[in-house]
């Protein structure tokens, strides 16, 4: 917190009703680099693009089950991917172009869409 003040990224108010209560607000610098950081660079969407589908499908697979291993190491913390969601339903319709399945919006999906970070996440 002290960092991104310093950097004038955050900025930092007291509660007015509990002195030991803050609030962070991004500054206009903060919300402009959390935009920046938000966007993917150039080049990594251009190498992303010269990948075949099925390829792609292959990586995200394979990052998962690397994040997941690292994660039941207790390497890092768990994210908000599919494969630690409740919602998620491997190999629901298995000889299916579409294995998967997300039962928060009840549709069927390849490894290609695998996410490694969702909105609608909930842990189990």
């Amino acid at each position: 917190m002290k960092t991104l003040t310093s950097k004038g990224l955050v900025e930092r108010r007291r509660d007015t009703t509990d002195a030991r209560a803050a609030s962070l607000t991004l500054t206009p610098a903060g919300k402009a680099e959390a935009e920046r950081l938000a966007q993917l660079p150039t080049e990594f969407a251009e190498a992303m693009s010269s990948l075949a589908p099925e390829d792609l499908a292959a990586m995200l697979r394979g990052m998962s089950s690397m994040i997941r291993s690292l994660q039941g190491q207790r390497a890092i913390p768990v994210t908000r991917m599919c494969s630690t969601c409740s919602h998620f339903r491997p190999q629901a319709h298995p000889g299916s172009d579409k294995p998967h399945h997300c039962a928060f919006v009840d549709n069927a999906f390849d490894d290609g869409e695998l996410r490694l970070e969702c909105p609608d996440h909930q842990a189990p």
